[in-house]
């Protein structure tokens, strides 16, 4: 029995061989591991049972400006436009957040949110990558609607905003869902073994 095959019986609540495993280290320990040990690719080392696959969107041309001047020098701007920078303790990051300030449904709106229009092939290929190797392909973990919103707006803003300003927040979930169900289809279509929402 390979890899895959552990893991499709095991989530399918039947008797495998033996328990898959995964794991990730974090980047000191990766690092501690080369160092130590000469091992650069830990996934094989340990020979886990699962590999996952990167999302990989068409390109777009956002314009964030507008929403993050008030970062923090040497923030690095994902595709949603909320941003992180290192507090200088182990791989650990301080969220920026480019809807901490809004207060209408107006300001959603017109946020410019990402679309993450699918490259299907290029999905596909690492899948089919990955179970050339005999090993369960999984999606990488997108984030959920709730927490993409905190991403976006910051925690302690949304929570407050659940009670003051349900339909701003109603209206921020709406567009991020509809973007992390793109997402799970392009994977579904992609051909990937399991879906990790």
């Amino acid at each position: 029995m390979n890899s895959r095959e552990h893991v499709l019986k095991a989530v399918h609540r039947q008797q495998p061989d033996r328990v898959p495993t995964y794991l990730w280290l974090t980047p000191a320990l990766t690092e501690r591991l080369r160092i130590e040990r000469g091992v650069i690719d830990y996934e094989s080392y340990f020979q886990m049972d699962i590999r996952f696959t990167e999302y990989r969107a068409q390109e777009e041309h956002l314009d964030f400006s507008p929403y993050v001047g008030h970062y923090h020098s040497g923030t690095t701007i994902d595709s949603w436009g909320c941003g992180t920078y290192p507090v200088g303790y182990y791989h650990f990051t301080k969220a920026q957040c480019p809807l901490e300030t809004a207060t209408s449904v107006a300001e959603i709106q017109a946020y410019p949110f990402t679309e993450q229009q699918p490259d299907i092939t290029a999905i596909h290929e690492q899948v089919k990558a990955i179970q050339a190797d005999e090993l369960l392909a999984c999606s990488q973990y997108e984030c959920g609607t709730f927490e993409q919103a905190h991403a976006l707006m910051g925690m302690e803003s949304l929570l407050a905003n659940m009670v003051s300003s349900t339909s701003m927040v109603k209206a921020l979930f709406e567009r991020i869902s509809d973007v992390k169900a793109r997402m799970a289809a392009a994977y579904v279509e992609a051909g990937v073994d399991m879906l990790w929402i």
